[in-house]
């Protein structure tokens, strides 16, 4: 939803929306889940692809 709204935004300012990206990292957890683990794991797995791609482009 934070997205949708930051995507309209940058649409009502005229900004071009095939510059925009994003990447949603969802942060529930269950029992067996260490948040403070997990979440900068999995950032710098987003890095290393959002990386990637970018070298691609």
């Amino acid at each position: 939803m934070e997205c949708y709204g930051l995507l309209g935004s940058l649409a009502l300012s005229g900004f071009d929306l095939k510059n925009f990206a994003t990447v949603k990292v969802v942060s529930d957890f269950s029992e067996n889940c260490d948040i403070e683990k997990n979440i900068p794991n999995v950032m710098q797995n987003c890095a290393l692809h959002i990386e990637k791609w970018l070298v691609e482009k």
